[in-house]
């Protein structure tokens, strides 16, 4: 039990510390415990935006499903040739015959194996 309460302890002191030299915007807490908000993580002395596909507390909470994007904002509406990918939405499955991605991409599919292209069919 003694190890325990020193590892809580050192957790709780080693996140104090950390988080007494955070300078900026996205800051929470009180007077003697200061934190990123959520949504945000600690990169330096700032706390930064949650990577597209993720949200949460120190950013650890992968968007649930049907959902991307920053802070996991966005809803997938995707059709039977697609999945949701958690940072940019709504993608080609690999087997769909020429479904074209946001970025431009193509995905064909051929007997043995998927070609892909951009801005064109090969």
């Amino acid at each position: 039990m003694t190890e325990l309460r020193i590892l809580c302890l050192w957790i709780f002191n080693i996140t104090w510390i950390s988080g007494q030299n955070l300078t900026g915007e996205n800051i929470c807490g009180n007077k003697t415990f200061v934190t990123c908000c959520n949504d945000y993580e600690q990169v330096g002395n700032i706390c930064v935006e949650c990577k597209p596909g993720y949200a949460g507390r120190n950013c650890s909470l992968p968007c649930l499903p049907n959902y991307y994007g920053s802070r996991c904002r966005h809803t997938c509406d995707c059709s039977s040739s697609e999945y949701c990918d958690r940072e940019q939405g709504c993608l080609c499955k690999e087997t769909s015959p020429n479904c074209t991605n946001p970025d431009g991409y193509m995905a064909m599919a051929t007997r043995d194996t998927e070609i892909i292209t951009k801005g064109a069919v090969v």
